[in-house]
């Protein structure tokens, strides 16, 4: 309670509004750093190089799509982020059981994943442990994030028509984190303690690892991610209806930043899933 007091205050504001933009410009100097590379290697031929080439076009990304929005009502932010890949082989249905188990325990790992130091240049760093992990700040002893454990959850009916113009697909995983406190989240400390809400009701991230039915074209695969539930961000305050210039702010700045951090994860799932399933 004490944390979102001093983050509501003018000082805890400057200080987030500081950090965001700080690692939303890290976000747009990486991504187009990402973009210059790309285009280079894709221009590459010759020698060890075209083989370079063909391993990462059996793995294209084909598009990227995120929306992002806050219920300035509510306060309550949620997300969508899918990339859409080109596969070399087709996922076969013996198959299946592999991937299921590779993307379980790589979405699991998505905290860990936070805490790649080419991500946020060092300044943060995930601390596991036996129930949770936490994204803390390498240089203060301060949790921005903290997620739960991973859990399973049903995929019946999920994204069956409708993720990539119309094509229909078959979800073959889907995990969530809960999130559970930390700076960047507003947890409210007498509902977390309520009986009668789940413990989860602050939020989610939501993975989904789709296989898109072949079309008269190469075979695809979805991968997407989701804030799903009550999130709501500590940097729009606890003032309902959420003020305009803190809805501008927090779309400028860490809804930015999460497309980025899930641009980049999407392509080090896909990367693995070459590595270590299909290469």
């Amino acid at each position: 309670a004490k944390i979102i007091d001093w983050y509501n205050s003018v000082g805890g504001l400057v200080a987030i509004m500081i950090f965001t933009l700080l690692v939303t410009a890290l976000a747009l100097i990486c991504l187009l750093r990402a973009t210059s590379i790309e285009a280079s290697i894709t221009d590459s031929s010759g020698g060890s190089q075209a083989t370079t080439r063909k391993n990462l076009m059996q793995f294209k990304r084909n598009s990227f799509f995120w929306r992002a929005s806050l219920n300035r009502s509510t306060g309550i932010a949620s997300s969508f982020e899918k990339s859409i890949f080109y596969l070399g082989n087709e996922i076969s249905p013996a198959n299946r059981a592999r991937v299921n188990e590779f993307a379980q325990e790589i979405f699991s790992n998505y905290p860990e994943f936070l805490g790649k130091p080419s991500l946020t240049l060092g300044l943060c760093r995930s601390v596991p442990s036996s129930e949770c992990c936490n994204l803390r700040t390498s240089f203060l002893p301060l949790d921005v994030l903290n997620f739960g454990k991973a859990r399973v959850v049903s995929s019946k009916n999920r994204f069956r028509n409708n993720v990539d113009d119309g094509q229909s697909g078959k979800v073959l995983c889907c995990i969530e984190i809960p999130i559970v406190g930390g700076l960047l989240a507003n947890v409210d400390t007498q509902s977390s303690q309520s009986k009668t809400k789940p413990k989860d009701d602050h939020g989610c991230i939501r993975f989904t690892w789709l296989q898109l039915l072949k079309h008269q074209q190469k075979p695809k695969i979805a991968i997407i991610t989701e804030i799903a539930g009550n999130y709501r961000p500590t940097l729009v305050g606890s003032k309902i209806p959420i003020p305009s210039w803190r809805n501008i702010m927090y779309c400028s700045t860490q809804r930015m930043f999460h497309a980025y951090v899930m641009w980049r994860f999407h392509g080090f799932v896909v990367k693995e899933y070459q590595r270590r399933v299909d290469g």
